[in-house]
This record gives structure tokens, sequence and C-alpha cells, in this order.
């Protein structure tokens, strides 16, 4: 939950984890207090996107994020209700999104298809610094959303679809 990474945050328990064409697939970790590290690699078979020996990663195609307005710090927080953010794979390198490899073609809440609105953000450059989806639902019941987005590979035009499930329940958001 976001309580839950803000404690984490707070109490040093969180660690930053590279393994990229940008780090030449070599991992790297960062941060966290003393022992957190090597209690996160030690774990690093269950969570790992990667194969060893291998130039090749097994990555999400996107991120589904439902961000509610308790969540000051996330981006395109809301005054009320709720939004869903959909931030799919792109080529990047450490200062910029370079080529979309994933993009969302469709979406559904609850078995309803909904237009997402596109955002992408550019820095002073010009360089595409952050890019997402977003779908706005400004008054929230209590009662469970099912998200499906249906995702597009752009390199090999395979389609895979991505569920994420919340509920609402007292103006609280509750994520699975």
């Amino acid at each position: 939950s976001y309580e839950e990474l803000m404690s984490a945050l707070k109490n040093n328990q969180v660690v930053a984890v590279r393994h990229d064409s940008i780090s030449d697939f070599k991992t790297r970790i960062l941060g966290g207090a003393p022992g957190v590290q090597s209690f996160i690699l030690g774990k690093q078979k269950n969570w790992k996107w990667w194969q060893d020996g291998k130039a090749e990663i097994h990555q999400p195609w996107a991120a589904i994020t439902v961000v509610d307005s308790k969540q000051p710090y996330e981006v395109a927080t809301p005054k009320e209700g709720v939004n869903v953010r959909i931030r799919c794979w792109w080529k990047s390198t450490r200062q910029a999104l370079t080529e979309p490899v994933v993009i969302l073609e469709s979406l559904t809440i609850n078995q309803i298809a909904v237009k997402p609105e596109y955002v992408e953000l550019k820095d002073n450059k010009g360089m595409v610094s952050d890019s997402y989806y977003l779908y706005a639902i400004p008054k929230t019941i209590n009662k469970k959303y099912v998200i499906e987005a249906t995702l597009k590979n752009l390199v090999n035009q395979q389609i895979r679809k991505s569920v994420k499930v919340f509920t609402c329940k007292d103006k609280r958001v509750i994520q699975r």
C-alpha cells in the first residue's frame, strides 16, 4: 500500500535495482539501511526480470497504477476520485525515453470500454521525459473495479492483456 511504501522510505528499507542495457546487463543496487541490500539480493530469484548470462529482459509490458487524492507525490494525483495511469514500456537512455516498445490498444473498466487520455511530457530539450495513458474516475463508489488493458508490442506486433483489480471502500482504494 502507499502507507507501507511511505513507512519503508522513512525507515530506509528501499533500494534501487538496475539490470538493463544502460548497466550493460549487470546488476546495480543502491540505497537501503544495513542489511537491506543483502536481504533483497537473497530474494532475487523470486523477482528478477532477467535471465543469467543473457542480454534479455523479461519485464512487464506496462504498469497499471491506481492513484487517489491521498498520494500527493504520484504523477496525476486527482483532487477527488481516482486516476488510472498506465505507463507502457519504452526504450530509454539515462536522460530520456527514446522510443515506445508497447502501446495501449484499448482499456476497459468493469468490462466497459473507456477512452484514456495520452500524456507525453517533454523536457526543455524536447526529449520525452514521461509518457502515460490516464483515465479519471471522478466519483468512486464502494465496489470492486477490474481494469483490463490491451497492449500491443510494436517490435513483434504481439497483443497481450494486463489486468489490475482494486476496490473502493469508504473513500479508500485497496489495490491487489
